[in-house]
Formats: structure tokens, sequence, C-alpha cells
């Protein structure tokens, strides 16, 4: 009896490694790169609405910064609604502004990090 191994089992021993190998090495790499894909931004949306309950389209959003004065302006969609969808965390000031409408200001309006905040 031969006790050595046949070298077709060697190679195929040697091919699972090699691909074991690499599903440790993807997962790992995998993992790794989910840490750095968190996001360090927020969204920032609403509504605007009349005082009957009815949206009010093509109203203008300044989103200001309260730390920065670094402001941003929307238009709310058809539906009255806005979005900003990649906004640094704090606290901002929202001016919302439409023709035939009072201005309004809502301040110390909060955006935190990987969140959908509503103002």
């Amino acid at each position: 009896m031969n006790s050595r191994t046949p070298v077709t089992q060697l190679k195929k021993t040697n091919s699972l490694t090699l691909v074991a190998g690499a599903v440790v090495l993807i997962t790992l790499l995998l993992v790794s790169v989910s840490g750095f894909a968190q996001r360090t931004t927020g969204t920032l949306r609403g509504q605007v609405l009349d005082s009957q309950g009815a949206a009010v389209p093509n109203a203008q959003v300044t989103i200001t910064n309260q730390a920065t004065g670094v402001s941003e302006v929307v238009v709310t969609t058809s539906a009255g609604t806005y979005q900003e969808p990649s906004i640094l965390p704090g606290k901002y000031t929202v001016t919302v502004n439409s023709s035939g409408f009072k201005e309004f200001v809502a301040k110390d309006v909060p955006v935190l990090t990987n969140q959908d905040n509503l103002a």
C-alpha cells in the first residue's frame, strides 16, 4: 500500500484552501468597507400647507445652518413637499416664502446624522 496522497487530491485540497482563503478575504474587505460607508449627514424634509391644509406648490424653502450661516434653497413639489437629502448635522432656520402667503420661519430645527429629520 502506498501511503502517499495522490497528486489529484492535493490539487483539490489546495484549490479548496485557495477558495476558502479568498472568501475570508472578500468578507473582511466588505466588513471593513461598510464601516466607512456610514453617513455623516442627515436629511431634512417637510411639507408646506396653507391654513386649509392644501399643499402649497412652488414655495421657496430656505434652509440656513445657524452655526455657519450657509443656506440651501429648495422649491416645494406639486404636493407641497421639499427635501434636502444631504445636510450637515446642526440647528437650522427654515424659512418658507410663497406669493400670496405670509413668510413662515421655524428656528432651531435639529438635523441629526444619518436620520430623516422633519421640519
